[in-house]
């Protein structure tokens, strides 16, 4: 199993919302495959779509919050997987995934202001 893990830390002024939507290009689902989500202080929710194209989760974050996300994969046909961070004040895509099979060599980290 490959664990990817992405930061991105977000320096928020209030409370703020940002839309995570994971994706599928063939339509069918994430084929087993899963991501997790954690923002600081809680414990990791586990993500997948089921089925179809896009399945959308609301994450609030408030100052000095961290977001990480983590690839688990587990599943086939991962080249179909991606993933966006929206920020929903302003409609600003602030993350687009690279494709499942692909995470495995990826490392970010990124700083967003919230209004």
């Amino acid at each position: 199993m490959v664990i990817l893990t992405l930061c991105l830390s977000f320096t928020t002024q209030a409370q703020c919302s940002y839309t995570l939507t994971l994706l599928d290009s063939y339509g069918d689902g994430w084929n087993g495959n899963s991501m997790y989500v954690q923002t600081s202080g809680y414990s990791p929710s586990t993500l997948t779509l089921s089925t179809g194209s896009s399945i959308s989760y609301q994450i609030s974050i408030t100052t000095g919050d961290t977001l990480t996300f983590g690839w688990l994969g587990g599943g086939t046909y991962q080249d179909e997987c991606t993933f966006t961070v929206t920020d929903n004040a302003t409609g600003t895509t602030v993350y687009t995934s690279p494709a499942g099979n692909l995470m495995s060599t990826l490392r970010l980290s990124t700083t967003q202001s919230a209004p």
